[in-house]
């Protein structure tokens, strides 16, 4: 966490971050079992799959840097994709009937409007705060949650879709890991070099969005 906000209050963490040598950065998902399936289709298709990932940041002085991050929350809109059962403040408890409440439920519309707006203001945020312009970004990394969310994105930002890192199609929405899961992907398959800007930017329940630019 000190790293990452690091951009952000450089002076602040600077005595803490001396002494840091590697931080490891996971995420993971287990919503398969929270959700429930398109029953009127000719076959049950799940909406999201089990899936992790980690990273290790470490200090160095090889011009690799994490250069701004952002990240917000709105409450306000939780219910649009939340479980009302199986969290800290509704815990499960043996009464419990496994009525549906456990499950994920989202209301898909609201959520694809405010994942476009919301994932397109957080990119400019750090591109802007970066010194930088949209054309300037070498990969964008995104939350692999819906190919329409993505193709929307790029839209908003006015980049092609070369530039846009997917791989949906091959695994599905992973949840919190499908960023890091692309992430270690592009690297592996050439598609990130030495000196790239390169921004990660995702969205999820809560409502939270956030994201990353980073010199690779």
């Amino acid at each position: 966490y000190l790293v990452l906000r690091a951009a952000d209050n450089p002076e602040k963490v600077k005595k803490h971050t001396d002494q840091v040598l590697n931080l490891s950065e996971r995420a993971g998902g287990l919503t398969r079992r929270l959700q429930t399936y398109a029953h009127e289709r000719a076959r049950p298709i799940p909406l999201w799959i089990d899936g992790a990932g980690a990273a290790v940041v470490s200090k160095g002085d090889q011009g690799h840097e994490i250069i701004s991050t952002f990240m917000k929350s709105d409450g306000s809109m939780r219910k649009w994709l939340w479980s009302e059962v199986g969290g800290t403040v509704n815990p499960y408890t043996a009464e419990f009937a496994f009525d549906g409440r456990d499950k994920i439920h989202m209301n898909g519309s609201d959520i694809f409007k405010v994942a476009v707006k919301e994932m397109a203001n957080a990119s400019l945020r750090v591109i802007e705060d970066a010194g930088l312009k949209p054309e300037d970004i070498s990969l964008v990394v995104p939350h692999q949650a819906n190919i329409r969310i993505i193709e929307a994105l790029a839209r908003r930002l006015k980049l092609d879709m070369d530039k846009v890192f997917i791989n949906i199609q091959k695994y599905g929405n992973t949840s919190s890991a499908s960023v890091p899961i692309a992430l270690d992907e592009a690297s592996r398959t050439g598609r990130i070099d030495p000196g790239d800007h390169v921004l990660m930017v995702a969205f999820g329940g809560g409502l939270i969005w956030g994201s990353a630019l980073v010199r690779w």
